[in-house]
């Protein structure tokens, strides 16, 4: 439900277009946000469900582009309206690329994601194939009400 949302408000705020699941570390694409989820709290309340997202943003580019403190930098200087849903580490962290160092770069950024998205669970018949017995019983209270 949240992740819509979530890569919506990176591509806002860090203005990069296409945004990978999986780790900076094992990615070497360059021109492109990474983003590794860690942890997802999520607590329903009422007609709204409120997700608390960790996790860790990346990038990898040539040392000629971005240059360290990025990610860091943009988080802090975007002008977004949903830019109060995220909480920013302080520090971008740099990861070592043994072979490549003097032409690209690599780095992270931990962050931490709070959104609050309205549902409404749909009212009917169950239809769900291998609950046959609850589906009859829920169906038949549904009807006598």
């Amino acid at each position: 439900m949240f992740r819509q949302e979530l890569e919506n408000d990176l591509r806002a705020i860090f203005e990069i277009n296409e945004i990978r699941h999986q780790s900076v570390d094992e990615g070497l694409e360059q021109d492109v946000l990474y983003l590794q989820i860690d942890t997802v709290k999520e607590m329903p309340k009422h007609d709204h469900f409120y997700f608390a997202v960790r996790g860790t943003l990346g990038t990898h580019s040539l040392q000629t582009v971005n240059k360290y403190g990025y990610l860091l930098e943009r988080a802090r200087l975007a002008n977004v309206g949903n830019k109060d849903r995220f909480r920013f580490s302080s520090r971008e962290k740099n990861i070592p690329i043994n072979f490549a160092d003097d032409l690209f770069i690599k780095t992270k950024l931990d962050f931490e994601y709070r959104v609050k998205i309205p549902f409404n669970p749909t009212v009917g018949e169950i239809t769900y194939p291998k609950m046959n017995w609850v589906r009859v019983v829920i169906n038949k209270i549904l009807k006598k009400g």
